[in-house]
């Protein structure tokens, strides 16, 4: 059956499984350089996480650590988890968090929806950075094109890694190198969700598909005016996700300063 999701677009497909490749042999060559011991890697069971791991595994030249964090995670992610160890014969971490997350929730007195699952998303983090700094490893991060312009991910959060490896693929590019990588098809087929509470898929809380992301980034296809709209709210509105913290004038300033209206530089 014709892939309706790819038809459309125009895709050289032999450029970006080298490009594939390029990233394998950018990790090796850095990890090789700076003398470290491998990489930590967030498995979640889902497609881009699932990829970052058949790129790095290629090769049997860079030392994986694998780590499954289940906080209210579902069966299938733990199901997907297993099937990856098993196609790429590698033995991952896996910690179960939610009474410790259960805990702070607690503690703070936490009641905002938001606030509760980017604390989940902090934590997993917190884990992955313990262990490489534990193992002198780098973090590998997961979050494609599509996701880092959108700002569809946790501030200091999923964004916060070593090497963010998908960051120049859109997500039919990775969908493509899943494929061809051997990423099981029960992982490549299913809805993308980061698993944060039950039913949660990114297309929803997105309220575009990826389809339509991709291809406003990569190809200015037509797209519908909802879209478009939506598409371009998102950019705009979590730009301040992609930029250093905000930094006030320093002290040999001071004297330039006339007026308690300040320009800022996030859009």
């Amino acid at each position: 059956m014709k892939n309706t999701y790819l038809a459309n677009m125009k895709i050289d497909q032999n450029k970006v499984l080298k490009y594939a490749e390029y990233l394998h042999d950018f990790c090796h060559q850095y990890i090789k350089k700076n003398k470290l011991n491998g990489v930590v890697i967030g498995l979640s069971g889902g497609i881009d996480s699932s990829t970052s791991l058949a790129i790095l595994a290629k090769k049997k030249d860079i030392k994986i650590t694998g780590v499954f964090i289940d906080i209210n995670s579902s069966k299938q992610d733990k199901k997907n988890v297993n099937m990856l160890a098993k196609k790429y014969q590698f033995k991952y971490l896996s910690f179960n968090l939610t009474s410790i997350y259960q805990s702070i929730v607690k503690t703070l007195k936490l009641k905002n929806h938001l606030a509760k699952i980017n604390l989940k998303v902090r934590l997993r983090t917190l884990t992955l950075f313990a262990l490489a700094s534990q193992n002198k490893q780098l973090v590998i991060g997961n979050s494609n094109y599509d996701e880092i312009v959108t700002g569809f991910f946790t501030k200091f959060g999923d964004n916060a890694c070593d090497i963010a490896l998908l960051s120049r693929l859109v997500k039919h590019q990775v969908k493509m190198i899943a494929k061809a990588y051997g990423v099981p098809k029960v992982i490549n087929d299913q809805a993308p969700s980061a698993g944060l509470y039950v039913g949660q898929t990114d297309e929803k809380e997105l309220h575009s598909t990826y389809k339509a992301i991709d291809q406003y980034l990569l190809y200015n296809s037509k797209i519908s005016k909802s879209d478009y709209k939506n598409i371009s709210k998102l950019i705009k509105i979590n730009h301040h996700k992609n930029i250093a913290p905000l930094k006030p004038l320093g002290l040999s300033n001071l004297r330039h300063l006339k007026c308690k209206k300040y320009k800022f530089n996030n859009k």
